[in-house]
């Protein structure tokens, strides 16, 4: 069975350990909750096409909660984001947290940026992944489940990987 707990605190890793960054379901269950009252409680003829796009929008907050889904995975196998592989360790060239500038906004956009090589490609290439306010692992704890698995990862691979490259700012 594979063990979701907390990997950070753990000096050994196993093969089947995984570490999985999850929407955080009382945060959109409470936020969805929060957006329904707003509706029950101000029911107007005159905000009707409002009250409907903010109970859509309540709807969507409760359905992601209810699922509950995988945002990041890490494992022995490498770095997954919803479900989708974007890298094994073997083609991993580097992992770091920014700061996504957007215009207007004023809290932290951060984005968990990995790089990675292509077999048949030069270069490396470059797959960016938000990290949100609603999930349930910090950027910190992140970086130290991708360090720790790939140094686990290069105890069974060939000499040739590329040193890891973790935190700092994007080249």
């Amino acid at each position: 069975m594979e063990n979701e707990n907390n990997i950070i605190d753990q000096t050994e890793l196993a093969e089947n350990d995984v570490f999985v960054v999850k929407q955080s379901f009382p945060v959109i269950l409470i936020a969805g909750g929060f957006v329904f009252v707003m509706i029950l409680s101000g029911v107007s003829i005159e905000l009707a096409p409002v009250i409907l796009l903010v109970g859509i929008a309540a709807l969507v907050l409760l359905v992601l909660g209810l699922q509950n889904s995988e945002a990041i995975r890490i494992d022995c196998n490498g770095i997954y984001q919803s479900k989708e592989l974007v890298t094994d360790w073997k083609h991993f060239a580097a992992a770091f947290i920014s700061q996504a500038p957007e215009i207007g906004k004023t809290e932290d956009n951060f984005v968990l940026i990995v790089r990675f090589f292509k077999d048949g490609y030069d270069g490396n290439f470059k797959m960016t992944i938000p990290l949100t306010n609603t999930q349930n692992k910090s950027e910190e704890e992140v970086l130290e489940a991708i360090e720790r698995f790939h140094q686990l990862s290069l105890k069974s691979l060939t000499p040739l990987n590329q040193p890891l490259q973790i935190g700092g700012s994007a080249p």
